[in-house]
């Protein structure tokens, strides 16, 4: 969606994507259009990138969302101080849900269709609020 030269994922977006799929799942998988190679290399600072809307952290709180990977750069507006997208996804200030992650600038391919995967995501063993993670994806199909 846009809106006063935002760009952004809208809650409503992510409410009817979820109620159309009815996999349990604690991981999902955003990766926004379009989507080519150039991704990998885009300098996204002082360019207010896209983000998400805060009400899809609620969305994905309620729908037992553990796991948030995207293309994005940050849950967030970029001029956002706050953090308001992660705080609500992480529980903050009530309490943090440390089993929580976000991976963001990732690039999936359109090779890759939409669907249902097993997700090894694997991250670094050092204690900190950022860490780098490799997220793995399986296939299904031949399970």
């Amino acid at each position: 969606s846009e809106k006063d030269g935002n760009k952004f994922i809208a809650a409503s977006s992510v409410k009817f994507l979820l109620e159309k799929t009815n996999f349990p799942a604690e991981a999902i998988i955003i990766r926004s259009l379009p989507n080519n190679e150039s991704k990998k290399e885009t300098n996204y600072s002082g360019n207010n990138p896209p983000y998400f809307e805060a009400e899809c952290m609620e969305i994905f709180n309620a729908k037992g969302i553990k796991h948030i990977l995207t293309d994005l750069p940050s849950l967030d507006k970029e001029d956002d101080p706050n953090l308001t997208a992660h705080k609500i996804f992480f529980g903050h200030p009530q309490e943090w849900n440390i089993e929580k992650t976000v991976t963001e600038m990732i690039f999936v391919d359109d090779k890759i269709p939409d669907g249902n995967y097993l997700l090894n995501l694997q991250i670094a063993s050092f204690e900190s609020d950022a860490s780098p993670s490799k997220p793995v994806l399986y296939s299904l199909k031949n399970i």
